[in-house]
């Protein structure tokens, strides 16, 4: 199949913001993926077609790099390019706080402390979770959590042994 490299540009300015590579009718989707920000008739043009996809991917890498992503140019491309992402996950929507927050992590001061920060505690993914999705299991099958401000334990519901009291250790 027979792949495309292509360039958006705003209507307003008319500046580049992104540039992508595709083979059938992605640039479609892509025009109405930003027709919230710029409305319905976005500018485009097909820079290169007849390639394979390794020549698209190179290419569509080399024009992101030569133009620049934020915060160093106009495009709005998170990847370098030639990864053929499709999803909206991959695009930068509040420009102004991507930037700042690219521009932060760039710092490798600011890496190092958050590094330092999080030295020592759990993942997001990682130690015990007690949620509200558990809870509310918990509360169905008739189970609830007693301490006594050092042990906790998960028992069935009923009453409270005394020096006991409902819910979990307090923090210290």
């Amino acid at each position: 199949m027979s792949h495309y490299v292509y360039a958006l540009f705003r209507p307003d300015t008319g500046t580049i913001f992104w540039v992508g590579m595709s083979a059938g009718d992605r640039i479609r989707s892509h025009r109405w993926r930003w027709r919230d920000e710029f409305g319905p008739d976005i500018p485009f043009v097909i820079l290169r077609d007849g390639l394979s996809e390794t020549e698209a991917a190179e290419l569509e890498t080399a024009l992101i790099y030569a133009i620049g992503r934020h915060p160093h140019g106009p495009l709005r491309n998170v990847h370098k390019g030639g990864t053929g992402y499709g999803t909206k996950g991959h695009v930068i929507r509040d420009t102004e706080a991507e930037m700042a927050r690219r521009a932060r992590m760039s710092d490798p001061d600011v890496v190092d402390k958050l590094r330092a920060a999080k030295l020592g505690k759990p993942g997001a993914k990682k130690g015990k979770h007690y949620g509200g999705t558990q809870r509310n299991k918990d509360a169905q099958q008739g189970f609830m959590w007693i301490t006594d401000e050092v042990v906790a334990r998960r028992v069935k519901r009923g009453p409270i042994p005394a020096g006991w009291r409902q819910g979990r250790p307090l923090e210290r």
